[in-house]
């Protein structure tokens, strides 16, 4: 069966649905299995394993965080979602309707060949960090160093199947839903 752009569209949540009263959205157990960060940080609910890229069916080479900022632009383009990509240097600044992703990256490892990326979102009204991260719940980011509303990780340190990974953020997207 082909995914179409539209059947993806129409699962899209916006902010409201996705993170209400300092808590996120929870899934099924069939969308913990099936949900993807990447589609998670863009409130897609189509159950279906999205990577950067997926929307041309690009695979996922290895080649670094660029490939990861510019095949979320691609996807972005052609969801019709209206976005700006900002550096970690630039000053961010957000209108009502709109929302921030942080892109998260490690290089790779023995245990992933060609690196990690890890996205994760925050809510504007609370300016809580959350995400969700393999086979689990969505949840707000806790851990670190002085994490509170309004302030953002720096590191995200995640263990995946008795392994650390150390992911360094590399930009940030701006959303409007």
């Amino acid at each position: 069966m082909l995914i179409s752009i539209k059947d993806i569209q129409k699962t899209i949540l916006r902010s409201t649905a996705l993170f209400q009263d300092n808590t996120p959205k929870r899934l099924s157990k069939q969308e913990t299995v099936t949900i993807t960060n990447y589609a998670y940080s863009l409130g897609i609910m189509y159950p279906a394993s999205f990577i950067p890229g997926f929307t041309r069916n690009l695979s996922f080479y290895g080649k670094g965080p660029d490939e990861i900022l510019s095949k979320v632009c691609v996807d972005l383009r052609n969801l019709a979602i209206v976005y700006r990509q900002i550096d970690l240097e630039d000053t961010i600044s957000l209108q009502c309707n709109e929302y921030l992703i942080k892109v998260f990256y490690a290089a790779p490892n023995e245990k992933f060949p060609l690196g990690y990326f890890q996205f994760m979102r925050q809510d504007t009204k609370s300016g809580l960090w959350f995400q969700k991260v393999g086979n689990k719940q969505p949840a707000i980011i806790t851990t670190g160093k002085n994490i509170t509303p309004g302030s953002e990780p720096t590191v995200l340190t995640l263990t995946l199947t008795n392994f650390i990974c150390q992911c360094k953020p590399i930009g940030y997207f701006i959303i409007t839903e």
